[in-house]
């Protein structure tokens, strides 16, 4: 397509709006005419396709209107009827926008050329005038006129600063405009390809020709409005230039006004200012000539004077003040400006450029110039003090003016205490007082207001101020951890090193040091004070050092072990150690605030302070580990693995914590270069040494953390062992990888992250053996005190049957029980679980409070888009991005619920045991369903963040139940059974139970099977559905009351009813047989050989059952004996026909053993 004759047509237009002369536009005209066919042609498009739509919007609402109350569509043919010709009435309300847009964009184009050449001359314009002369006649105006006109001035500067940063927007905007249009060209384009395409194609054979119409209907609109979005497109790209230039042309227009207004609010500040000053000036005046004019006369009237003076001395306070304010308000506002115009500028250098080291180095240095985040918090509260203190002053005022209404009263009330009438001269001189006492309240509760006033303007541009540092640092947190903040260690950096060394110790700067250090001596007493006071614990240090073994003399002990004893080894452990590193804090903070301080002294300072810290840290953990001291002494730890640790620590003493201060002093020398290359030798340093201790103390098999020889080792739990001790051997040497190669800020930070994740973990851990140690003191000082109580119910017993001197002898010993030395008493699983459990989380929590500056850092990670999905939003379908953040979010969500699922249900048990009065198996199915609670929300969350939904999950659910019913439907029919069995519970854990000829205690209530142990001890899983379809004896579902049967026979001729009342005494006796129901006893029968009766009897407990049948079967046994009755064994009686007489052969002994008697 040719674009000369456009051109030709547009320049034309152009020309005939300006009036540009006949010829010249004649001559141009021409020569453009000819030079057409020689301009270059861009390569054919295909021209759009033009569908013929015959059909309208007025048209498809009826349709829509018509189908919507057809009855006699099916429901699915309505349905798909009503979505075409929704469908289509969409495509033709965007054509119909498309359409006008690019009218607009024509527009733009034509009218681009008059508005340029109007937004020039205003600039010029504004650019041009004289402030003079704008602002002459606001010399004489009064005050309260000028500060209202400062105050439109300043609106109107802020809607002139909003109008500017909206044009810089959309400049930006704009630019990053033409390479979006392209693609969604490229895109467009093929999508109209693809529907030309589509168009050609026959329709399904069959289909309702009302359906085929509004498909047509719906593919011609779609064309339509593709053709019509590509015309707004070409447009918009054909305007670029000169919407690029209009919106230029506009901000300069912004800044010029932005300038001039400022000028004028400048302007009109520094007069409102002479005003003011010029109006406290005159107030301090009268106040000093009101006190004068009160000298000599009556009290009352110097008192009243006296107040007046001193409220006048307050206006002039207050409006002195005011002009601070506002400056301070205005160095806010144009330091959030201009960190405003840094951000955006940053941003836009990243999103165009990406990161670079330049990049990286501009954003470290800006970083260092943001203002401190605590000042602001420190400075709200300051104003908030200011503006209650104005307050309270201001209502104060308010009272008193309006008892100043009533002079009258006001003047006798300054009269009464004076009790008695005043004379009329008095009172007139206290009248005209009082009347200028109102005067001055007014001006004093409009100080106030303004003041208040004053105040909310600040705290605004204070709080824009923070909002943009904000903003900023974020970016900045996000961006600086992966970007070069130096450029790569190389050999000339290197040859520069002797000089770097010498800069460090040179004698010059040292003596700087020495001067400011005695500079603060001589001149701060607190300092000085300080200096004794940590010089005499440094002196006492050996004898704190002494005093901590003779402390483990009692431990394991449990008459005189006393947890005192840890707490106070733990307090001389501290002590021991804070000596030096309270020194370095100190000095380090005296010379970063000395006059006398150099950049050399200051940086020194600051690095005293900051690797104080790490030497407490490090002196507190090799103090613990002394001989005989906290960690071997209290906490038993292995005598082996307190060596190694306490060799690692002074390794780490003598080499990591002086190449800390070297890089900490060459850091805060040259920040932007990271301390020359003597900072990261250092720094190298640092990350070996510690590299090194990870190795010797962390390692799997010798490390102070490895199992037991003769413990077993799984596998898995092995091989994680193994990769995060690789992993954190390997940590630092990467970090010191990192730095070499010019990632100085990155390897800092996260090498200072990784020191402080080290020592919270040992003072965690620390704390956990303190925790572990109560709990085992406690729980043994109870095992000694049951054990006292054992010995002295035997001595009592032996008490009882002894006499003589045996006796004596039992008297007169001493009840105790025996002092283990080294088998302590070990922690209960459930208190044990519970300190575990606390622990973890209070690891993971500060762990969180380390770490959690790092985490924006990862946001980078959502750049990198893995796959997308589609969800609904806002009622529409659009594409999300399944990022590499969304992953590790996953992965995080899933590790949270292994973690759940392993601890939470234990600490939810201990809860419900030691605060509700819940059963055994009601705690163990809440802790169940809990579990099965966090399987689900993890499953949730981790489907959610990577793009499962379950929209589309459902059919492959309902599938999946197809297959699970015919294949996996016992499976099934378990587990559903398990869920009825947690939900109604018909058995528990703990209860009693009878399934088919198996008996025995339920001990857990699994997914799939219940198990139960049998009286054998053995255990027996039974499938879920059994309980629930089969029949099921549960002997203490709701009651564990049992009855016990007892069948006894006496001998014919007994006395039955002795007997009875007999048996009826033995149950009385019993003391757990119950009394109701009441125990009876029936004449049951008669038997063969005894009188049968039945003994019936009920116990509390299925425990009292077997025990209670033993008794009473001694019992009977040894009652019926003493009563005579007789129990017989089981007898028969022989009888034998006697109608003939028997036959009696006596076989001998050489018989043949066929011979009988006949």
């Amino acid at each position: 397509m040719r674009r000369g004759p456009v051109v030709l047509m547009r320049i034309l237009s152009i020309g005939m709006r300006k009036l540009i002369s006949f010829p010249l536009l004649l001559a141009t005209a021409t020569l453009l005419i000819l030079a057409s066919p020689l301009l270059p042609a861009e390569p054919d498009e295909p021209e759009p396709l033009l569908p013929t739509v015959s059909v309208t919007t007025e048209k498809l609402e009826a349709k829509l209107a018509e189908t919507d109350a057809a009855s006699e569509l099916g429901e699915e043919a309505r349905k798909q009827l009503l979505d075409l010709y929704r469908e289509a009435l969409d495509n033709l309300k965007t054509a119909d926008a498309d359409t006008q847009a690019a009218q607009g964009y024509t527009r733009i184009i034509d009218e681009a050329p008059a508005r340029l050449e109007a937004l020039r001359a205003v600039t010029m314009d504004l650019q041009g005038r004289d402030l003079a002369l704008d602002l002459g006649a606001a010399l004489t105006d009064p005050l309260p006129q000028l500060e209202q006109r400062l105050q439109k001035e300043r609106a109107n500067l802020a809607a002139i600063r909003d109008q500017r940063t909206d044009a810089d927007n959309r400049l930006a905007e704009l630019s990053a405009r033409p390479p979006l249009i392209r693609q969604r060209l490229l895109q467009a384009r093929k999508q109209q390809e693809e529907l030309a395409t589509q168009l050609k194609l026959p329709p399904p054979e069959g289909e309702d020709a009302t359906i085929r119409q509004a498909r047509q209907w719906e593919l011609d609109s779609r064309l339509l409005a593709l053709n019509a979005e590509i015309k707004k497109l070409d447009q918009e790209l054909l305007g670029q230039p000169v919407q690029q230039d209009l919106l230029t042309a506009e901000r300069d227009k912004a800044r010029a006004d932005e300038e001039w207004t400022g000028r004028r609010v400048k302007a009109l500040e520094e007069l409102v200012n002479r005003k003011r000053q010029a109006e406290a000036d005159q107030t301090l005046a009268q106040a000093e000539a009101i006190r004068e004019a009160a000298a000599g006369k009556h009290p009352l009237v110097v008192r009243l004077a006296e107040r007046n003076a001193a409220l006048s001395e307050e206006i002039a306070g207050t409006i002195s003040v005011l002009s601070g304010l506002t400056e301070r308000a205005e160095s806010a506002d144009k330091q959030a400006r201009r960190i405003e115009a840094d951000f955006r500028s940053a941003r836009e250098t990243i999103d165009i450029g990406g990161l670079s080291q330049e990049l990286g180095q501009m954003l470290l240095q800006q970083r260092f110039s943001l203002p401190d985040p605590t000042s602001f918090r420190r400075e709200a509260g300051e104003r908030e003090d200011t503006a209650a203190r104005i307050g309270v002053r201001r209502l104060s005022h308010r009272q008193e003016q309006r008892r100043l209404r009533d002079l009258d009263a006001y003047v006798a009330s300054l009269a009464s205490a004076e009790e008695r009438e005043l004379p009329p001269p008095l009172r007139d001189e206290l009248g005209a007082l009082a009347l200028d006492r109102q005067a001055l309240l007014d001006r004093a509760i409009d100080a106030d207001d303004l003041y208040l006033r004053k105040l909310g303007e600040l705290e605004l541009a204070q709080e824009r101020l923070y909002g943009n540092v904000q903003a900023f640092d974020d970016l900045m947190s996000v961006h600086l951890l992966w970007v070069r903040s130096s450029s790569p260690a190389d050999l000339a950096g290197l040859g520069a090193s002797p000089e770097q060394i010498w800069r460090i110790l040179s004698p010059a700067g040292w003596v700087d040091v020495v001067r400011s250090f005695l500079h603060q001596v001589t001149h701060t007493p607190v300092f000085a004070l300080l200096l004794l006071v940590l010089g005499s614990l440094l002196w006492w240090r050996k004898r704190i050092i002494a005093a901590i073994p003779p402390l483990r003399a009692a431990v394991g002990k449990p008459r005189i072990d006393r947890f005192s004893h840890t707490v106070r080894a733990l307090v001389l452990t501290l002590l021991s150690a804070a000596g030096l590193p309270l020194l370095m804090l100190v000095t380090g903070w005296q010379l970063e605030v000395s006059r006398e301080g150099t950049s050399f002294s200051i940086a020194v300072g600051k690095a005293l302070t900051a690797v104080a810290f790490l030497v407490f840290f490090v002196r507190f953990f090799r103090m613990a580990c002394i001989e005989h001291g906290l960690t071997e002494g209290h906490y038993r730890w292995p005598v082996t693995r307190v060596q190694l640790l306490r060799a690692e620590l002074d390794r780490l003493t003598w080499i990591f914590l002086p190449a800390g201060m070297v890089v900490a002093v060459t850091f805060l020398l040259d920040p932007l270069n990271a301390g020359w290359a003597i900072g990261r030798i250092a720094f190298l340093i640092l990350a070996v040494s510690l590299s090194f201790a990870f190795y010797r103390l962390l390692h799997t098999d010798t490390g102070i953390f490895a199992p037991p020889p003769d413990s077993e080792r799984q596998p898995g739990a092995q091989r994680l062992r193994w990769l995060g001790y690789l992993a954190l051997v390997a940590a630092p040497l990467v970090l010191g990888v990192i730095a070499v190669l010019g990632y100085l800020h990155a390897a800092g930070t996260l090498f200072n992250k990784l020191m402080m994740t080290v020592w919270v973990l040992l003072f965690v851990w620390l704390l956990w053996e303190l925790a572990r140690r109560w709990l085992l003191i406690a729980q043994r000082r109870i095992a000694y005190e049951a054990a006292v109580e054992e010995r002295a119910a035997r001595w009592a017993a032996r008490h009882e049957h002894k006499e003589g001197d045996a006796h004596a002898h039992d008297q007169a010993a001493p009840v105790e029980a025996d002092e283990p030395e080294v088998n302590l008493v070990a922690l209960s699983e459930t208190s044990r679980k519970l300190l575990d459990t606390a622990f973890i989380f209070l690891g993971v929590i500060n762990l969180w409070l380390v770490w959690h500056d790092v985490f924006p850092a990862l946001r980078v990670l959502d750049g990198v888009t893995l796959w997308q999905r589609t969800a609904t939003v806002d009622g529409a379908e659009a594409a999300i991005a399944v990022t590499l953040a969304d992953i590790g979010l996953a992965l995080l969500y899933a590790i949270v619920t292994v973690v759940l699922m392993k601890q939470l249900p234990a600490v939810l048990e201990i809860i419900l045991m030691r605060s509700t009065t819940m059963s055994a198996p009601g705690r163990y199915t809440a802790t169940t369903l809990t579990n099965y609670a966090i399987v689900i929300a993890g499953a949730v969350l981790v489907s959610a963040t990577i793009g499962i939904e379950w929209s589309k999950l459902q059919w492959l659910v309902a599938a999946l139940g197809v297959g699970i019913g015919f294949g996996l439907q016992e499976i099934v029919a378990n587990f559903i059974s398990g869920l009825i069995i947690l939900f109604e519970r018909p058995v528990r854990v703990g209860d009693l139970i009878t399934v088919g000829d198996a008996s025995g205690r339920v001990m857990r209530i699994r997914i799939r099977a219940t198990t139960i142990r049998d009286f054998e001890q053995k255990e027996l899983l039974i499938p879920n559905k059994e309980l629930i379809t089969g029949r099921l004896l549960n002997w203490t579902l709701s009651d564990e009351l049992t009855r016990v049967l007892i069948n006894v026979g006496v001998a014919y001729g007994s006395d039955v009813d002795r007997a009875m009342e007999i048996l009826l005494e033995i149950a009385r006796e019993d003391e757990r047989v119950v009394e109701e129901p009441e125990p009876g006893v029936v004449f049951d029968m008669f038997g063969d050989s005894s009188l049968n009766l039945a003994f019936r009897v009920f116990v509390p407990t299925l425990a009292d059952r077997l025990p209670v049948i033993t008794d009473m079967h001694r019992e009977i046994h040894r009652r019926f004996a003493e009563a005579g009755i007789e129990i017989p064994f089981p007898q028969r009686d022989l009888h034998m026909g006697t109608v003939a007489p028997l036959k009696v052969e006596v076989v001998g002994g050489g018989q043949a053993p066929s011979e009988r008697v006949k």
